[in-house]
């Protein structure tokens, strides 16, 4: 008897796992229908209007790349594995764990590089108005080769070191992290500033121009 009462405590564990799974994989497929609906708009969108090809939106068409990547690879990749039963060492996990190395490390130093792009537009506009469509390439490329290298080392260099590698992510992603709370609060600082002056220079003007009109005239005989 508790034989078999403990075989059917597995027989209930196994389904709910199972079911557990099954939920998470239906989940997962709504998610990269909607990760390929809102990026494929904004590929569409840049290729379509040409107003958009700017040198700040090449880098977020590129994060749209990479959140692409995510949905047509990654995530796939990761329902494969669930339902395989987790086979680490199949080439299926390979894959799965390149991709998401990569797409997680592009995506944070996108992110990183749209903060840096809006925080120099911001406080140098005049430099900023020269950087080169060439630059952003530069910018975009050097990026994608770093995010490379970043899943490469953890694949291929560090196999038995996989703490090291999960580390050197973790890094890069709270350093990149920690740029961009940096340069938000410098952004929300500046243009805190800008729009109090604006409100000085707009007071100053109202009361020179209440001083300047006398109380029995309207604006039309002072005109």
């Amino acid at each position: 008897m508790a034989n078999e009462s403990l075989s059917q405590n597995d027989q209930v564990s196994d389904s709910f796992s199972w079911a557990e799974i099954y939920i998470n994989v239906m989940l997962n497929i709504v998610l990269i229908f909607l990760i390929l609906f809102g990026n494929v708009m904004i590929v569409c969108s840049y290729k379509a209007n040409h107003a958009l090809r700017t040198g700040s939106n090449t880098i977020i068409l590129s994060l749209a790349i990479s959140d692409i990547v995510v949905g047509v690879v990654s995530i796939p990749a990761w329902c494969y594995i669930s339902l395989s039963g987790w086979q680490s060492s199949g080439w299926a996990y390979s894959l799965f764990k390149f991709f998401d190395i990569l797409s997680a490390s592009s995506s944070t130093l996108h992110l990183t590089s749209i903060t840096t792009d809006r925080y120099v537009a911001i406080s140098r506009p005049f430099y900023h108005a020269g950087f080169s469509s060439g630059l952003y390439h530069k910018i975009v490329a050097a990026l994608w080769c770093l995010a490379t290298i970043m899943a490469l080392s953890n694949i291929l260099v560090m196999p038995s070191f996989s703490h090291y590698g999960l580390v050197l992510l973790l890094g890069l992603i709270l350093g990149c992290l920690s740029v961009i709370t940096i340069l938000n609060a410098g952004i929300f600082r500046r243009t805190m500033y800008t729009d109090v002056y604006r409100l000085r220079i707009i007071v100053c003007v109202l009361f020179l121009i209440k001083l300047r009109w006398p109380k029995n005239k309207s604006l039309y005989d002072t005109l």
